[in-house]
């Protein structure tokens, strides 16, 4: 479980965007110059987070109506990323990526 003080990859620690291609290794296009996105836009667009500690490895799903009635749906990405603290280690070197699809464990616990 990833408890809280944060169609991309994104690390927290570094505050940066990755922008790496989901699946191919390679850079995105750069062509969205918009807001980052946001819980709510995420939990509209049916994705889910998958958060993965980079200390330890730990990794779980993020249950987004839980986070959105903590935070509120605006709260953009990079700030809720920049939140996260591992519940192993107690790590923020917190990585997440929004996957397509339902939110579908796959495996993983939910955060």
């Amino acid at each position: 479980m990833v408890r809280e003080t944060g169609l991309t990859a994104f690390s927290s620690n570094s505050k940066r965007f990755l922008g790496m291609a989901e699946d191919t290794g390679r850079r995105a296009p750069r062509g969205y110059l918009g807001p980052p996105a946001t819980l709510g836009s995420t939990l509209t667009a049916g994705a889910r987070i998958v958060v993965t500690c980079r200390r330890c490895g730990h990794e779980a799903e993020a249950h987004l109506k839980r986070h959105i009635l903590r935070h509120g749906a605006e709260l953009s990405l990079p700030e809720w990323g920049a939140r996260l603290v591992c519940s192993q280690c107690d790590s923020r070197r917190i990585d997440f990526m929004v996957r397509p699809g339902p939110a579908d464990s796959g495996g993983l616990r939910r955060a």
